[in-house]
């Protein structure tokens, strides 16, 4: 965990230092406003589609593997420490990659380059399910930013999901796991 607060401080760290970093709006009819309820829909249709796509996956052995390395986190951990810190790392990471990276790539590219920086970053933990989630989550929170001109549409959409992957993801890919082995044994005993 100290490790993860570190990374979190030096993403932020980076961010601050390039500059001014935008909050963002999105329109309204009462006019511009805080993107907050829009992302939050977002984040939890990528929890969705993600929690959907994890209960697939996790029928595949070798990718189970992948799978329960990363919801391990959830198990072992104390969800009071590991979602907020969970959270904040996520904030840390959009403050850089959709913050200060962000503004510093020529337009048109600045969804493309963030995203696939942020991917190349999650090549160190050696989990291609990592890799892949970094791609779509950078992706969406990219375009996120783009559509809102700020950080703070990013920032809740990656706590959304992130809270999404750590408390619902584990329960349902254990309960699809056990259903596919049952299936497999009964396809067997035949």
């Amino acid at each position: 965990q100290l490790w993860t607060v570190a990374l979190a401080g030096v993403w932020t760290a980076g961010a601050l230092a390039s500059g001014p970093l935008h909050v963002g709006h999105s329109n309204s009819s009462r006019g511009p406003v805080r993107p907050i309820v829009r992302p939050l829909a977002i984040g939890s249709a990528a929890v969705a589609v993600f929690t959907i796509g994890g209960m697939a996956v996790v029928q595949i052995p070798l990718l189970r593997r992948e799978i329960e390395s990363v919801v391990q986190h959830a198990r072992v951990g104390d969800l009071r420490i590991v979602v907020p810190l969970t959270i904040a790392t996520g904030a840390a990471e959009e403050l850089f990659f959709r913050g200060a990276l962000y503004a510093a790539t020529p337009q048109p590219h600045q969804v493309a380059v963030t995203t696939v920086v942020y991917g190349t970053t999650t090549l160190a933990t050696g989990n291609p399910m990592l890799v892949f989630a970094s791609v779509l989550l950078g992706g969406l929170t990219g375009v996120s930013r783009r559509v809102t001109g700020g950080v703070l549409s990013p920032i809740i959409v990656h706590g959304t999901w992130s809270t999404g992957m750590l408390v619902i993801l584990p329960k349902l890919t254990e309960r699809a796991a056990a259903w596919g082995e049952l299936l497999m044994s009964r396809r067997s005993g035949r």
